[in-house]
């Protein structure tokens, strides 16, 4: 069983150039408001990149977003095209928790950190069959 894993990244791990937030870094201050805030503007800027990386997976998820779960968290949504086994997916997708931590901690995390996120990013990925049941979730931390 196979299922392309991303969020920044395209299968097999590279990182999507293209699918970074464009805007320039906000650093969080009194100014710029506090971490909730700029995790709202990161967010936004992601939303931007989902319907590109959409495409890049050539129908197996119906939708990808980005959501902001305050103060600390951006979690990557995807809805499968097709029902998935969850029992079937799990290990699969266990298996793919180290590249998944790398891609946060080398990609992720830092370009968080540089938009303002600078207190514990977190990083959530959730897949989700067409019904809405949960196939796999896992958070992955900033060490």
């Amino acid at each position: 069983m196979t299922f392309a894993l991303a969020a920044c990244s395209l299968p097999g791990g590279a990182p999507a150039e293209d699918s970074r937030p464009s805007e320039q870094p906000v650093v969080a201050t009194e100014a710029s408001g506090d971490q909730a805030a700029a995790l709202d503007r990161y967010v936004a800027a992601v939303q931007e990149q989902m319907p590109a990386l959409l495409d890049q997976f050539g129908g197996m998820y119906s939708e990808i977003t980005a959501e902001a779960i305050a103060p600390d968290t951006i979690d990557y949504r995807y809805v499968f095209t097709e029902a998935v086994d969850a029992a079937a997916a799990g290990p699969t997708f266990d298996e793919q928790k180290p590249m998944l931590q790398t891609l946060c901690d080398e990609t992720l995390f830092p370009e968080m950190e540089s938009h303002g996120i600078t207190e514990s990013p977190k990083v959530k990925y959730t897949y989700l069959n067409p019904d809405g049941s949960e196939v796999w979730t896992n958070v992955f931390t900033s060490e």
